[in-house]
């Protein structure tokens, strides 16, 4: 007979929350002080022609983070035939009947992570002079279009142009019009926006975000969403510093 969707997800899919705590206690390990993203990335990485100097420099700056190549020493690859990445042995090894291995493993492995711009970015900082990257934030595109898309096109050197016409006709690539051959009214975005949103436009008077400013419906715990914010809110800011952009996050 068939089974229902809520029988799967009780005897055979991982939760949100489950994916996202094993996550995160892997990357709190992997990215301490002394942890194993520091030390892999210093081993391979510290001696090398393009990134020596800027481990030198950050070894002698207490207030500089150690350069940490986070896809490549916090995730790793395959453990054995059932377990496809470390982070996942605990929840494999109690949850045996559920289901994990999968292709799509990359989409899931990096729920969080991939959120941590900042490693990535300050390699390419590292890299490449700071006036040759351009940042700015997905808000800009949605709440200041015309001006974002001139600056970018006045970094890029490219001529003059007005895009008000262009991005008058809504956003392409979003609210269910893959491409860019069809794009989504204002009002549309307008309404994903308000109904996806996050964060409320409030803090509390300390100036910290806490989980009463945050309404969502992503299903994990109060305590998770505090734990996820206090883990994130450190390398946002290292983010902001390092590109000299604050964007509009309340954590």
């Amino acid at each position: 007979s068939h089974l229902s969707e809520e029988y799967y997800r009780k005897h055979h899919i991982f939760s949100f929350e489950d994916l996202l705590r094993a996550e995160l206690n892997t990357l709190r390990e992997c990215l301490k002080p002394g942890g194993f993203g520091e030390t892999m990335s210093r081993k391979f990485f510290g001696h090398s022609t393009t990134f020596e100097d800027e481990f030198n420099r950050r070894d002698a700056d207490d207030t500089l983070e150690p350069l940490v190549d986070l896809d490549e020493y916090c995730y790793g690859g395959r453990v054995s035939k059932n377990v496809p990445r470390e982070q996942w042995s605990e929840l494999i090894a109690d949850h045996p009947e559920k289901i994990i291995n999968l292709p799509t493993t990359k989409l899931i492995q990096s729920i969080l992570g991939r959120g941590l711009y900042t490693l990535p970015l300050e390699w390419w900082y590292a890299s490449f002079s700071a006036n040759d990257i351009y940042m700015f934030c997905n808000e800009d595109l949605r709440e200041r279009p015309v001006e974002s898309m001139s600056d970018l096109s006045g970094f890029l050197g490219l001529p003059t142009f007005n895009f008000t016409n262009v991005v008058s006709k809504g956003m392409y690539n979003v609210g269910g019009n893959e491409g860019y051959d069809k794009p989504t009214s204002w009002d549309e975005v307008e309404e994903v926006h308000e109904s996806e949103s996050l964060f409320l436009d409030k803090k509390d008077t300390s100036g910290s975000t806490s989980v009463n400013d945050i309404w969502s419906d992503i299903p994990i715990s109060a305590e998770l969403l505090q734990e996820f914010i206090e883990f994130v809110k450190p390398y946002n800011d290292r983010l902001f510093q390092l590109t000299g952009k604050r964007c509009p996050w309340n954590y």
